[in-house]
């Protein structure tokens, strides 16, 4: 939620350099990969989709 405001604040520093917004875009996307790789590796050194037991 605070993103949006401060992309705005980055766009109108800029001078209306819209092309900013794909930059952090890009950015937010290998971050979200970097974190789904570091759960997946944890899911999987507790014992992946074979160790789950659902809870009752």
């Amino acid at each position: 939620m605070a993103l949006a405001p401060v992309m705005g604040l980055i766009i109108d520093g800029s001078g209306g350099v819209f092309r900013y917004t794909f930059v952090v875009a890009g950015v937010l996307a290998v971050l979200a990969l970097v974190a789904g790789l570091y759960v997946h590796g944890k899911f999987m050194k507790l014992g992946g989709p074979r160790g789950y037991v659902a809870p009752e």
